[in-house]
Order: C-alpha cells, then structure tokens, then sequence
C-alpha cells in the first residue's frame, strides 16, 4: 500500500459512446490510462506505483526504442537534436527525411505495451500518439484488432495487428522526439507522432519558432552560397588566382 497511490477513474463508456453496450461497468483511469472494471458492492481501484506520473507527463518511449533514420537504426536515449529521422507525410503516404528540433527527457513513467500478431511490440506511454486507420490515437485507446501503420524491413509502409495492448508495472525514464515537417518519427517500426495533445496548436508553434530560428540564422541581406554558384559562366576573378 505505501509504495502505490489509488485513484478511481472514468467510464469508458463516457469517452467512448459505443462502448456502452460491449462492457459498461469498465473504467479508464485519468491518470494513467488503464482500464479496470468497477462495481460498487466491489470497488476496484488503479495503482500507481510511486513516481508514476500518468499521462499529465506526456507521450514518450523509454530507452532500447529504435528510430528509424535514413542510415538505419537509432537508440531514442542517444538521439541528438540536428539529426535526421524519418517520419510519415500523411497526405502522400511516403517517408521523408526531417530534422529534430527537440529531444525531450521526462521523468519515470509507467509504459504501456502494444503487441501485434507478427511477434513485435512497441513500449511507450499510455498517451503516446500512434496512426491508427488515418487517424492519431493514444496507446491507451489502441484496441484488440485495430491496425497501426508501421514500416516494414525494406522501408514500405504496411499494416500491423494487435493482439495486446495494456498497462505494465514497469516505470522507466522516457524520451520523445519533435521533429519538422509532419512532426511525427518511426519507433520501433511503428509510426508515431510527436504530440499528444493540442496537435494543430503545438505544430503552429514549432513551425513558427523553427522559421523564426532559421530567418534569425540566416539574416536579410546576407548572400547564401557564392557568386561562382550563382554564375558558373562568369570569368574567373584573377586576384584569386
């Protein structure tokens, strides 16, 4: 009891309408995201190991995930801000190489784990964003049979089924990655997005400040690259010969 905190938790069937006529009497925890069934003659409660922080904390990978480069693979934990990944453009359905912009180190968390039928898993936080029939959700909404988008071997996009997704006891330290363009990277071969929540909203700021960074780098008036680059019939100046 002293190394856990005990809270009570919402209807699925509030966040999820449907839901209502498949198993009205399960919960989803605000604070972490798992699910549990409650009956009032026989309260249950969700645990939180101490430290946990829940969702509030937002939407990470812990250590040993690979991400996807243009050079293969990376450890999420050795990624550096400047380096390239590749992420997901929606609208074309083809990968593409960008930048990251921040790489964002939380404190523990509890991971949440999705396992598909061919025998991977993906480990992340019960927030994380993945895509999921042209849309984004939570790994804590992921559900038996839905199919995530994923990127196979040869760097084709392909289709993967659940066949778990839950909460675990384990809490690790985490790392996310935000990254230009579609803000979204590849983990462990399954697309994933660099926001949780306030996508349109967070997407707007980084896009603006990552502009307003390069207008700042790059000041009005200032030439980029050199006249031979520009001209490349123009006569060879002689006071470089």
């Amino acid at each position: 009891m002293e190394d856990h905190d005990y809270c009570y938790g919402q209807p699925r069937a509030w966040r999820d309408p449907a839901w209502h006529h498949k198993r009205p009497d399960e919960y989803v925890c605000d604070r972490c995201g798992c699910r549990f069934v409650f009956h009032f003659r026989d309260p249950q409660f969700c645990a939180h190991p101490k430290g946990c922080r829940g969702p509030n904390g937002g939407g990470c990978f812990p250590a040993g995930t690979l991400i996807e480069t243009p050079h293969g693979v990376l450890d999420i934990s050795s990624a550096k801000q400047g380096e390239f990944v590749l992420a997901f453009d929606p609208r074309r359905k083809v990968l593409r190489s960008r930048r990251i912009l921040k790489v964002c180190k939380h404190e523990p968390e509890r991971i949440w784990e999705i396992r598909f039928s061919d025998g991977s898993l993906v480990r992340t936080t019960a927030i994380h964003c993945f895509r999921v029939a042209n849309n984004w959700m939570q790994a804590r909404h992921v559900a038996l049979g839905d199919c995530l988008s994923c990127i196979d071997a040869c760097g084709h996009m392909t289709k993967r089924e659940v066949v778990a997704s839950s909460l675990t006891t384990e809490v690790e330290e985490v790392f996310n990655l935000i990254v230009e363009g579609e803000f979204s990277f590849v983990a462990n071969g399954v697309v994933a997005h660099s926001f949780s929540y306030f996508r349109a909203l967070r997407i707007l700021w980084w896009t603006c400040c990552d502009k307003l960074r390069t207008w700042v780098r790059d000041e009005p008036g200032i030439v980029i690259g050199s006249a031979e680059e520009a001209e490349p019939n123009a006569a060879p100046d002689p006071a470089r010969m």
